[in-house]
Order: structure tokens, then sequence, then C-alpha cells
């Protein structure tokens, strides 16, 4: 995961510390929110079959 928060930062125009810590945190976030979405989606489709 860390991975995705460094290869953000190589493209971003922000070379700073602050930046990166927000970028690989924001990437973090995504990820977390994504794989929270799509195991509701599965209990609800399981629930209504």
């Amino acid at each position: 995961m860390i991975s995705g928060g460094i290869f953000v930062y190589k493209f971003s125009s922000k070379k700073s510390i602050e930046g990166y810590i927000f970028r690989d945190i924001s990437y973090l976030v995504y990820i977390l929110f994504k794989t929270i979405i799509q195991h509701y989606f599965i209990a609800i489709n399981n629930f209504q079959s």
C-alpha cells in the first residue's frame, strides 16, 4: 500500500514530506473505503438471495 503512495508522490508537484504523508494517508483511506463498500454490497446481495 505504501508503494501506491510513493507512486502518486513521484507525479505530484509538491515535493515536500507533508505532501508525501498526506497523499499516502489519502491513498490508504481510499483503499479502506473501497474495500468497505465492496463488502457492504456483497453482504446486501447475500441477504437478499
